[in-house]
Formats: structure tokens, sequence, C-alpha cells
């Protein structure tokens, strides 16, 4: 080292101008080679497989014991999961399980409340079957709303969504028609005979219920009663706002 410092000595005590020389650049960063790796498939999800729901005399069991029935409606799940809104439905799901709701009623078609054709409804209905299996929640499929507002085969509508019930323990069962005599059905929906026949196109072991009564007609047991249970909707005019 020291014959260097004595050359800088004598180069900065000389007479004439020093070059300046730039030091010599640092190498590049030597920069790892990527790798890529092969994309997984992803991991399937079992299916969950609840205790079928069945009518023992005046109860619903299961060969767990007695089945209770706390449900609530969720009419547009299966929407939801048609629109490409699968992450609410999941969200409503986890939401009911957390208060320990066990049944969920959920429509396959609608105009009013929401846009879903009969066609579009039961080609997602099967999905909802199984986003509610994963929460340990059943579900009742109804099969027939507004029908009024849509021209089709209501015995593939049923026929269909039975056989999806008869095949997923987590659908507790079908209810054929919402409110059969309300203003938003078709006129063959209120009639008794048409329902029944409706009604047995729902396979075993799935359960299947005909409509419940609209408005001051849910005094009446027999009203539209056909099936293995009976829906009863309470008067919205008793309520406290009539």
């Amino acid at each position: 080292m020291r014959p260097i410092v004595v050359a800088l000595v004598l180069a900065l005590t000389g007479c004439g101008p020093v070059p300046r020389v730039a030091p010599p650049l640092p190498p590049p960063p030597v920069t790892p080679p990527i790798l890529v790796l092969p994309a997984e498939p992803p991991v399937p999800v079992a299916p969950v497989a609840l205790p079928r729901v069945r009518v023992d005399g005046p109860a619903f069991v299961t060969d767990a014991g007695r089945f209770r029935w706390r449900g609530v409606s969720a009419f547009p799940l299966a929407f939801f999961i048609a629109t490409g809104r699968a992450t609410e439905a999941d969200a409503f799901m986890a939401w009911a399980a957390a208060q320990d709701v066990t049944e969920l009623r959920v429509f396959a078609m609608a105009t009013h409340l929401f846009d879903l054709p009969p066609d579009v409804g039961r080609g997602v209905t099967a999905r909802v079957l199984d986003m509610a299996a994963r929460h340990g929640l059943y579900v009742e499929l109804v099969a027939l709303a507004d029908t009024a507002s849509y021209t089709f085969d209501r015995r593939v509508q049923v026929r269909t969504l039975g056989e999806q019930c008869a095949a997923s323990t987590s659908c507790l069962g079908v209810q054929v028609a919402n409110e059969a005599d309300h203003p938003t059905q078709a006129p063959d929906i209120r009639d008794r005979a048409s329902l029944q026949s409706l009604a047995d196109l729902v396979p075993a072991p799935a359960l299947v219920t005909c409509a419940p009564a609209h408005g001051a007609d849910d005094e009446r047991p027999t009203y539209f009663s056909c099936g293995d249970y009976v829906t009863v909707h309470v008067d919205r005019a008793d309520g406290e706002r009539g």
C-alpha cells in the first residue's frame, strides 16, 4: 500500500493538471433465476352429508333424534349464486348458522323480489344445497313463485327440484308453491288437484308439501295441505301494523 500513497502525493504536488480517473463501477447484482412452479390443482371440497330429515308422526326427526325446525326466509340465495354473488350467499349462511338457525327457505324462481327465471333457478339450487351443508343447514326449496309472470313447464321445475332434493341430505323438502292463491300465482297453481299432481313428482326420500295459505286462510288447516307436512303462513293482517 505504501507506494500507492507516495505516488498520489507526488501527483498532487506536481505542476500539471491531474487527470481525474473515475473509479471502476461495481459489478451488476446477480439476479437469481425465477423458478416458476406449476399451479397446483384446487383441493376438492368434500361434500358434507347431514342426517336426512324425515317425518315421524307429528315430528321431524333424523337418525340423531328430533329435528328442531328453526327457519328463516332466505329467498334470494339461489339468485345470489346465479348472479355471481356466491360470497354473499355464503356470508348469509354463516350468519344463520351462528344464530342457531337450522332451516333456510329458498326461492327457485321469482320476478317481483328479484329476477330469477325458473330454468336459471333450478340450475343453481344444487349449489345452494352443497353450500348449506357445509354450514350444517337444511334448505326448503320453493319450486313455484310468481308463476303468473312466466310461461314454463311446471312439471319440469318441480320434478328437477325434487330429484335434487332426494339426492341431497341437506334438502329438508320441496314446497311446490309459495302461497298458491296469491295474486302473483297463475290460476292453475290455485287448484288443489293440480298441486297434488305436482307434489307427486317429488321422489322419496325427499319430503314435499303443497303450499301455505295466504291471508285469512291461515286458520284453515286443510287449506292446500298435501304431502308430508303442512306449512302455515300467519295472516299478515293480524300483525301489529295490520
